[in-house]
């Protein structure tokens, strides 16, 4: 036990002012107070100035602390889980070692530490049961976390138990962190079984080649023992190589050359299989190979839709890639690999929700620039609402504006035989009649009028004629529609069209849906109704028993469109799309010049040919509109959508609606000055990236060729399970710069650079870069207890066993104080009472 006096200057000059008082008051005191008294009340005041003194001094007692806490800091990362049972045995033991005035704390770690017990001294039992990611060993991290959790005034003493194999951060770096909070260190080394293991350690090959034959494959393979196995070669999922080969303990160098096909672009794999390999989880690795040109485009749509779009990116050198709907790959790594994405006249029912997504990762986050085109299938007909499609672009597909547009009736007349109880790959007939329906009455206005009439050889009004304004009690009334009975048409037609009469709409529409053969004549009086009162009609036939010719000849004659499908699943699109044509809401097909609104970069022109039609949208806050109709409906718009440009075109390129545009002789001019706009990125060619992977971490170095321009990057980073970060650069020399993150999970990340001038993104680059597997599943040399070791010499650490006691190991002490202010001062003040009291008395 020490005493330590803390004063200073002003404390002297206090202490020596209070003395002074004191003493000028004894002098006056000395001769009033009774002489038997006298020699009381002078002890009581010098107690009483030793006190005020000592207290203004803050004398401090510092002692050594009595109690001790001990934090285990257990590796939970996958190589050191294996013994998992082990090491609760370890701690179990331990704690029956432990006295009851011992406390004990458990914090686990791999990528991260976390809490697995709290510090207290009674315990029952331990079972380690903390989630955490198991992909990577951080020991640094973890060494300061503990430091951090030990309370104050007690000895410390901390517990590493771990394989050493550390492959995240650097724990000699916090060595002397340890050092400086007295921290006793004892490491309890886990020395995992050494299995027999090859391990695929790199497949070198070139990322962009010319030459498709003779393409260099050269591949590094560790192996802890001598054996045979085989090496397998992929691209693109097919399989291109396959070799025999002998490895010896160690490093293994092959290799091998590979000839490939008209592929633009690979996806490539390559394995290795070794019979007496115990560990599977290191044997492949891939990568993304470019052949020639890199494919800059890809273009989904029908041949017809497509084809001047086509000659267009052809004429621009820019490779493109068609797929139709059904074919195309909805995988991240497929998309991500084009610089621009058109998606022509292409129905949203045909593209799949992780297309979708993946779609609008690369357009927001990596960049890549979107063009859609129009027709019949797409936007409020391709029924993009409320789909993340639309929040793409730069239109909503409800048009803006109060345009006095035609009120509609429509009828559904819907077959309801027993045949359309009938199902297909677990779908009924009569069950996409209904959602058929549910989606027309979604589409209409409240001032439009809606009937469901089903029939069979009885007819029966589900939704009797009437007005659209109460869409939940209609939909309610759809769902009881149900089969029976055989197939007469005619009554039906009959029924629907005498609803008509004295119906307060402009638009008179019905659409006929059948599965069955009805009667093959007697239309002509009801066509000529029809035609009387106009009164359009289109037909919907299902499957091989409908009667499809009578169905075509009533459509034909009624001025509306025939259908005739097979899937039962594509009904309820069919039915949507022609509620909309029916209504006459979205498609406009009346001729007009487009009006130019504002002058772009990429479309400067003032005159125009005519346009025949067009889909009917609004544009959206924030968008630019560049032409419109006389209706003030957006014919060309684009906006920013995240990193990426998107571009819309409401009129078709087939030339049913663009004949004219088509054969302008400024077309291909002005089309390849809208697609050089949004393939701008990346042409400048200032900027370079290069990714080293290194100890968990991607480290991004980045380099500016005309350092002196006002410049700056801009680096984001996605990778799996929605990972997204923006890296901060930091700059190691004149126009280099250098950032870094965790490589947190296996899988592909995507590293967007860009380099941004005066807030304008002037060049754009994507580099891909992949974890194949776990820093964890590395084959293991060894080397785990070398780094122990290491940490144990620069930290003054012990290396212990299990059969050590370590609530007994010698442990640095660690020095309290305490402050004597909060005693000498309240005796001060009850020896001055003692004085008053003398003096008084």
């Amino acid at each position: 036990m020490l005493y330590n006096f803390q004063g200073n200057i002003i404390t002297l000059i206090i202490s020596s002012i209070v003395s002074l008082y004191f003493a000028f008051q004894i002098k006056n005191s000395y001769r009033v107070i009774d002489e038997k008294k006298r020699k009381y009340w002078i002890f009581i005041r010098i107690l009483t100035l030793i006190c005020l003194i000592l207290s203004l001094t803050q004398l401090d007692i510092d002692f050594s602390a009595r109690n001790t806490t001990t934090i285990f800091l257990v590796d939970k990362s996958i190589s050191a889980d294996k013994n998992k049972e082990r090491i609760e045995e370890y701690l179990n033991h331990q704690l029956k070692l432990k006295e009851s005035k011992d406390k004990m704390g458990i914090i686990v770690f791999g990528e991260k530490p976390m809490i697995e017990m709290p510090i207290k001294d009674k315990i029952e039992k331990i079972n380690l049961s903390s989630n955490i990611n198991s992909n990577f060993t951080n020991i640094e991290e973890a060494l300061d976390f503990a430091v951090n959790f030990f309370p104050e005034k007690t000895n410390k003493r901390l517990v590493l138990i771990s394989d050493g194999r550390e492959n995240m951060g650097n724990a000699v770096e916090k060595i002397n962190k340890l050092r400086e909070n007295k921290i006793s260190l004892e490491i309890y080394p886990i020395n995992t079984e050494k299995v027999k293991d090859v391990q695929l350690t790199s497949l070198g090959i070139p990322e962009n080649i010319h030459n498709k034959n003779d393409i260099p494959v050269e591949i590094i393979i560790d192996s802890n023992f001598d054996g045979e196995g085989t090496f397998i070669f992929y691209g693109n999922n097919e399989e291109i190589l396959k070799k025999d080969l002998r490895v010896e303990n160690g490093e293994n160098v092959f290799k091998y050359s590979i000839s490939l096909e008209d592929n633009e672009r690979i996806n490539y794999r390559g394995e290795i299989v070794f019979k007496e390999d115990k560990n599977y989880k290191n044997n492949k690795a891939s990568g993304v190979l470019n052949i020639g040109n890199r494919p800059e485009s890809l273009i989904i749509g029908k041949d017809e839709d497509i084809k001047n779009l086509r000659g267009v990116l052809k004429s621009m050198d820019l490779n493109p890639i068609v797929y139709s709907s059904g074919e195309v790959p909805d995988n991240m790594n497929f998309l991500s690999q084009f610089n621009g994405i058109f998606l022509v006249n292409l129905h949203h029912d045909n593209i799949s929700s992780e297309f979708e997504e993946n779609l609008q990762k690369c357009v927001k986050n990596l960049g890549t620039g979107l063009v859609i085109i129009g027709g019949e299938e797409s936007f409020a007909l391709g029924e993009y609402k409320d789909t993340i499609l639309e929040d793409i672009l730069p239109l909503e597909c409800d048009m803006k504006g109060n345009k006095k547009l035609p009120n509609t009736g429509l009828i559904l007349i819907i077959d309801s035989s027993g045949s359309m109880e009938d199902e297909s790959h677990g779908v009924k007939k009569i069950d996409m009649a209904k959602e058929a329906s549910l989606r027309s009455i979604g589409i209409l206005n409240e001032n439009d009028y809606i009937g469901v009439l089903g029939f069979s050889d009885t007819l029966e009004w589900i939704v009797p004629f009437k007005s659209a304004e109460d869409k939940e009690k209609i939909k309610e009334n759809i769902l009881k529609l149900s089969s029976r009975g055989g197939t007469l048409i005619l009554p039906a037609l009959d029924e629907g069209i005498n609803a008509f009469e004295n119906a307060p709409v402009k638009i008179k529409h019905i659409i006929l849906l059948s599965d069955g053969q009805g009667e093959k004549e007697g239309y002509e009086n009801y066509i000529n109704k029809m035609k009387e009162k106009s009164i359009t009609l289109s037909t919907v036939g299902i499957g091989q028993d409908a009667n499809i010719e009578v169905l075509k000849k009533l459509s034909k004659e009624a001025k509306g469109r025939n259908y005739f499908v097979k899937d039962f699943t594509s009904i309820p699109k069919i039915f949507a799309k022609e509620t909309y044509l029916a209504t006459k809401k979205y498609i406009n097909n009346e001729e007009f010049t487009p009006i130019k609104v504002e002058n772009t970069k990429y479309f400067n022109y003032d005159q125009f040919p005519n346009l025949k039609g067009y889909v009917g949208t609004g544009i959206k806050e924030g968008a630019t509109l560049v032409l419109k109709s006389p209706l003030d409906d957006p014919i060309l718009s684009h906006w920013q959508y995240g990193l990426g440009r998107v571009l819309v075109w409401t009129s078709d390129l087939n030339g049913r609606w663009s004949d004219s545009w088509i054969k302008w002789d400024k077309f291909q001019e002005k089309w390849s000055s809208i697609v050089g706009w949004i393939f701008s990125r990346g042409k400048n060619k200032e900027m370079e990236i290069d990714l080293v992977k290194t100890r968990g971490k991607l480290e991004i170095f980045a380099a500016h060729n005309n350092p002196k321009e006002n410049s700056k990057f801009k680096i984001q980073v996605q990778g799996p399970k929605e990972f997204k970060e923006n890296i901060l650069l930091n700059q190691i020399s004149t126009g280099k710069y250098k950032g870094e993150f965790s490589l947190n999970e296996e899988g592909s990340y995507y590293v967007t650079a860009e380099l941004i001038r005066d807030s304008e993104t002037i060049e754009r680059k994507i580099e891909t870069i992949n974890l194949n597997y776990s820093p964890e599943h590395e084959i293991n040399k060894g080397r785990g207890i070398e780094r122990l070791n290491l940490i144990r010499e620069i930290s003054k650490g012990r290396l212990i066993d299990e059969d050590t006691n370590v609530f007994k190991q010698p442990i640095d002490k660690n020095k309290s104080s305490l402050d004597l202010s909060f005693i000498l001062l309240p005796l001060a003040l009850l020896f001055y009472i003692g004085d008053i009291a003398i003096r008084k008395l």
